[in-house]
């Protein structure tokens, strides 16, 4: 009977195997020392079944774990997900958790909280971030930045391209009724601009260009204000060699006029 017991305990231990540091193995002679345990399949189609909860039973477990639990591991049967243990709370393998980064410090004047850049001269098309959204149900923004700096000049997004002659800023969409740029400036009170354009090029530069290779408008302007001073599109010139407005056809066929004006109230287009 002694000899049936240890027989049994010996093929037990075949494949359980302790490396000098302690290192435990299952199914291999040779655990990694890195590792207190190392799981191999010895038929390589076998994987590790950690224990398993229902959501009930995982939550309950929250009450009796601490800083010192962290890193603990088990499969949720209700959400058919693995959660690991952070510390504080559960943690979904099976999703991101949000923010994926969070950083809040304390810069240096002048510093940047993130900083990217690309030096190399290979070829090709490269971005130095992409940002994407691609849920149909999300209406948040791929990009969000802001600043509550009261300093002057300070912006909440800044792109400068001072090498080539590529645009600083490319905006476009593919969606049939969507804009591919939408400034909003909500403040009742604000006299200011929800879109603002300067340019300090010679006489063929422009702040502002619109151009429209199909039928419809290169400049759309529309305004629903009341007021004697809101205009849909405005104008103003404070030099002494130019004019507030210049309107040319550059197409000698075109039998239309440079400027047309159309109202349907009691005023003067």
């Amino acid at each position: 009977m002694n000899k049936v017991i240890l027989s049994a305990l010996l093929l037990a231990v075949t494949t359980l195997v302790y490396a000098q540091n302690k290192s435990l193995g299952v199914g291999t002679t040779t655990p990694n020392p890195n590792a207190a345990l190392h799981v191999e399949s010895p038929t390589g189609n076998q994987g590790a079944l950690m224990p398993r909860l229902s959501t009930a039973q995982r939550t309950a477990m929250s009450s009796i774990l601490g800083a010192a639990d962290a890193g603990l591991l088990l499969y949720d049967n209700d959400l058919k997900a693995l959660y690991i243990w952070n510390g504080t709370t559960w943690q979904s393998s099976a999703k991101l958790q949000f923010p994926l980064v969070d950083t809040l410090t304390t810069l240096p004047p002048n510093g940047n909280a993130l900083r990217i850049v690309y030096n190399s001269t290979a070829t090709g098309n490269f971005g130095v971030a992409h940002f994407e959204n691609i849920n149909p149900n999300s209406g948040f923004s791929a990009l969000f930045a802001r600043t509550n700096s009261a300093t002057n000049g300070a912006a909440d997004l800044v792109v400068n391209n001072p090498a080539n002659t590529n645009d600083a800023l490319g905006v476009s969409t593919n969606a049939l009724n969507g804009r591919a740029g939408a400034f909003t400036l909500n403040n009742a009170g604000s006299r200011n601009y929800a879109l603002y354009a300067q340019s300090n090029g010679d006489s063929t530069g422009a702040a502002v260009h619109g151009n429209n290779v199909g039928n419809g408008f290169g400049v759309f302007g529309k305004s629903n204000g009341s007021k004697f001073a809101s205009a849909a599109v405005y104008g103003e010139h404070i030099g002494t060699g130019d004019a507030a407005g210049a309107f040319r056809i550059s197409n000698a066929g075109n039998v239309y006029s440079a400027l047309y004006g159309e109202t349907n109230g009691t005023g003067s287009a």
